[in-house]
């Protein structure tokens, strides 16, 4: 099929129909992904109710995953979206993208061998900024932080090649709410270390809804440390739930 025509079929559908929108964009997805074709169009909304463009891609790269749930797969989509994602919605698909796609694929999580192969491809590949790098850091953190372990996701996080190669993006609110996330759950780490990663991520200026959902749904100790700025029992799952109100510098416990 002519790039044009797979945009054309998007242009074509009435956005305010959901069932008849979600039904072209699936099949959309599941032509380019028959003729081994990336997404050829951009987009420039993270509205992933109604842009048909978005869910298209989406729908494509989930497809992607669930064959081949790598983070060789990541460093695709990263290259991807940092070239056909508009950059004021980058930051919002970006994470969403990440940590959503390890979510439905965490019972496939790459061995050590395997990673450290594909790291080293990634990263002869990347930018000096790390952007790939990054997104594939993500993919990989949030698989490790959907299966709840701790210190494989601290040691990821603090150590590996691929995490070490993100650079800047180490600062980013989402890495340092992972690394509070892996804290917490780690007997190996203190809860005033952890306490520390959490309210830098909380505090952070580009903290975003999904900073904040690690930061809420994390281990039950992690709430009660954010919320009361106590020092929590371990290990994980000890400390009943607490709800808690996002406004503010600190959350609230209720």
């Amino acid at each position: 099929m002519d790039s044009g025509a797979y945009a054309a079929r998007l242009d074509a559908v009435v956005s305010s129909d959901s069932r008849e929108l979600d039904r072209v964009c699936e099949e959309v997805a599941e032509t380019l992904r028959r003729d081994d074709v990336e997404p050829p169009f951009d987009v420039n909304s993270a509205d992933f109710a109604t842009d048909p463009y978005l869910i298209c891609a989406d729908r494509y790269w989930r497809l992607r995953f669930l064959e081949r749930p790598t983070i060789l797969t990541a460093a695709a989509c990263a290259a991807w979206l940092g070239t056909r994602v508009a950059r004021e919605a980058r930051t919002e698909v970006l994470e969403k993208w990440a940590l959503g796609y390890a979510f439905i694929t965490k019972d496939n999580v790459e061995s050590p061998l395997e990673l450290s192969r594909a790291t080293e491809e990634i990263v002869s590949r990347d930018a000096p900024a790390g952007d790939v790098a990054y997104f594939a850091t993500l993919y990989h953190a949030g698989k490790l932080r959907s299966d709840f372990h701790f210190d494989e996701l601290h040691q990821f996080l603090d150590a590996s090649l691929l995490a070490l190669a993100a650079g800047a993006h180490r600062q980013s609110a989402l890495f340092i709410a992972l690394r509070s996330f892996a804290a917490f759950g780690s007997p190996a780490i203190t809860a005033e270390h952890a306490t520390g990663l959490l309210d830098q991520a909380w505090r952070s200026a580009d903290r975003t809804r999904h900073v904040v959902d690690i930061c809420l749904n994390g281990p039950p100790s992690t709430v009660t440390a954010s919320c009361c700025g106590t020092v929590p029992p371990k290990p994980y799952a000890t400390t009943p739930a607490t709800t808690c109100s996002t406004s503010g510098s600190r959350p609230a416990c209720t």
